[in-house]
Protein backbone atom coordinates (compact mmCIF):
# COMPACT_ATOMS: atom_id res chain seq x y z
CA UNK A 1 0.00 0.00 0.00
CA UNK A 2 1.48 3.47 -1.07
CA UNK A 3 0.28 7.41 0.06
CA UNK A 4 1.40 8.21 -3.95
CA UNK A 5 -2.09 9.33 -5.15
CA UNK A 6 -0.91 8.55 -8.96
CA UNK A 7 -0.20 4.72 -7.62
CA UNK A 8 -2.53 2.21 -9.70
CA UNK A 9 -4.83 0.82 -7.10
CA UNK A 10 -6.83 -2.37 -8.35
CA UNK A 11 -10.62 -1.65 -8.25
CA UNK A 12 -12.98 -5.11 -9.02
CA UNK A 13 -15.04 -5.16 -11.85
CA UNK A 14 -18.87 -5.50 -11.72
CA UNK A 15 -19.62 -8.65 -12.09
CA UNK A 16 -16.35 -10.47 -11.28
CA UNK A 17 -17.81 -12.81 -9.43
CA UNK A 18 -18.80 -14.15 -12.82
CA UNK A 19 -15.35 -14.72 -13.86
CA UNK A 20 -14.21 -15.58 -10.40
CA UNK A 21 -16.76 -18.69 -10.03
CA UNK A 22 -15.96 -19.59 -13.99
CA UNK A 23 -14.79 -23.16 -14.46
CA UNK A 24 -10.72 -23.09 -15.08
CA UNK A 25 -8.89 -23.06 -18.13
CA UNK A 26 -5.45 -24.47 -18.27
CA UNK A 27 -2.80 -24.60 -21.35
CA UNK A 28 1.07 -25.49 -21.74
CA UNK A 29 2.52 -22.00 -23.23
CA UNK A 30 6.02 -21.27 -24.69
CA UNK A 31 7.98 -18.38 -24.24
CA UNK A 32 10.16 -16.48 -26.78
CA UNK A 33 12.88 -18.40 -25.07
CA UNK A 34 11.25 -21.23 -25.45
CA UNK A 35 10.39 -22.22 -21.74
CA UNK A 36 7.38 -24.30 -21.47
CA UNK A 37 4.86 -23.51 -18.51
CA UNK A 38 1.71 -24.46 -17.97
CA UNK A 39 -0.96 -21.26 -17.75
CA UNK A 40 -4.17 -22.09 -15.72
CA UNK A 41 -7.12 -18.84 -16.34
CA UNK A 42 -10.40 -19.07 -16.22
CA UNK A 43 -12.31 -20.46 -19.61
CA UNK A 44 -12.57 -18.50 -22.59
CA UNK A 45 -16.11 -18.53 -22.81
CA UNK A 46 -16.48 -16.86 -19.30
CA UNK A 47 -14.35 -14.04 -20.81
CA UNK A 48 -15.90 -14.00 -24.14
CA UNK A 49 -19.42 -13.70 -22.23
CA UNK A 50 -17.92 -11.26 -19.77
CA UNK A 51 -16.41 -8.74 -22.08
CA UNK A 52 -19.60 -8.74 -24.37
CA UNK A 53 -21.40 -7.72 -21.52
CA UNK A 54 -19.24 -5.67 -20.47
CA UNK A 55 -19.25 -3.68 -24.13
CA UNK A 56 -22.96 -3.41 -23.85
CA UNK A 57 -23.45 -1.62 -20.42
CA UNK A 58 -24.57 1.91 -21.05
CA UNK A 59 -22.28 3.95 -19.09
CA UNK A 60 -19.23 2.27 -20.68
CA UNK A 61 -16.49 4.37 -22.02
CA UNK A 62 -16.94 4.01 -25.99
CA UNK A 63 -12.87 3.80 -26.43
CA UNK A 64 -13.19 0.56 -23.98
CA UNK A 65 -16.06 -0.89 -25.64
CA UNK A 66 -14.01 -1.58 -28.83
CA UNK A 67 -11.37 -3.17 -27.04
CA UNK A 68 -14.00 -5.20 -25.68
CA UNK A 69 -15.73 -6.44 -28.53
CA UNK A 70 -11.95 -7.16 -29.76
CA UNK A 71 -10.77 -9.02 -27.12
CA UNK A 72 -13.97 -11.31 -27.00
CA UNK A 73 -14.06 -11.86 -30.75
CA UNK A 74 -9.86 -12.43 -30.69
CA UNK A 75 -10.56 -15.14 -27.83
CA UNK A 76 -13.68 -16.76 -29.59
CA UNK A 77 -11.75 -17.32 -32.61
CA UNK A 78 -8.60 -18.58 -30.67
CA UNK A 79 -10.86 -20.92 -28.68
CA UNK A 80 -12.68 -22.11 -31.55
CA UNK A 81 -9.54 -22.91 -33.65
CA UNK A 82 -7.25 -24.60 -31.28
CA UNK A 83 -10.49 -26.56 -28.53
CA UNK A 84 -9.73 -30.26 -28.61
CA UNK A 85 -10.99 -32.15 -31.21
CA UNK A 86 -11.27 -29.00 -33.23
Amino acid sequence: MTDDEDALRAVQARRANVLLGSAPFSAPIVSVTGRMARMTTISPSAFVDFKRWMASTADRDPLKVSRDRLQASIVEELANRFQPGG
